[in-house]
């Protein structure tokens, strides 16, 4: 690898405060959104300093493949966050094969996996990040912005479905959770099946943070 950096491979989820579902955090985020019942929480930055404070600590000096998974349990941000860390050497999470970092960035950059050709993006971290933790220098593999790394191609169009109470014909485009039926007046509830179909659930990815040892 170029430059002194180590690098701590994280997975990492909280459950949703409104709904009790888990998210993942894909990503040092400021702002998570759940899947299932579509709100969003504000991730504090101390959320983020306080768990590289615990694995940075951990792992500075431990060689690559050390690591650990913990359940913080009734903290003071979530009431459950799930997070593992390992020192590794950089990987595609696509098929594993190791790859050179470029250090010392100013913007990112794509890397593309000379073995199965995946993208993978490399960035260096962003401001906030960089004031409350000045050793953490790269992310790799992260969700920058919160954006959607969907598995499976959400309905595009308004679909139709019944109206469990009278048989009537609804439309339905995802907006809404509860809608009113045209016919009989009563409120139908999106089931989950349909739902998440409309809105697919994010599943927990690796990524991949470098500090400076």
């Amino acid at each position: 690898m170029e430059g002194g950096l180590f690098y701590i491979l994280v997975k990492c989820s909280i459950k949703c405060p409104k709904c009790d579902n888990f998210m993942p955090l894909n990503g040092p985020l400021l702002l998570a959104h759940c899947d299932f019942c579509q709100s969003d929480s504000k991730i504090p930055e101390k959320f983020w300093k306080d768990i590289f404070d615990e694995f940075y600590e951990k792992l500075k000096g431990e060689s690559e493949g050390k690591g650990e998974s913990l359940d913080i349990t009734g903290s003071e941000w979530f009431s459950e966050t799930t997070v593992s860390f390992h020192r590794v050497i950089p990987f595609c999470p696509a098929c594993s094969a190791p790859f050179d970092v470029k250090e010392n960035l100013t913007a990112p950059y794509k890397h593309t996996c000379s073995k199965c050709g995946n993208e993978i993006v490399v960035a260096p971290v962003s401001q906030w990040l960089r004031k409350i933790f000045p050793k953490a220098k790269i992310l790799i593999n992260a969700d920058l912005q919160g954006e959607k790394k969907e598995e499976q191609v959400a309905l595009s169009e308004p679909i139709a479905f019944t109206c469990p109470q009278c048989g009537g014909g609804l439309i339905v485009d995802g907006k809404e959770r509860v809608i009113p039926c045209r016919f009989c007046g009563i409120n139908v509830y999106i089931s989950d099946d349909l739902w998440l179909r409309l809105h697919p659930e994010r599943v927990k990815t690796r990524w991949f943070i470098g500090f400076e040892d």
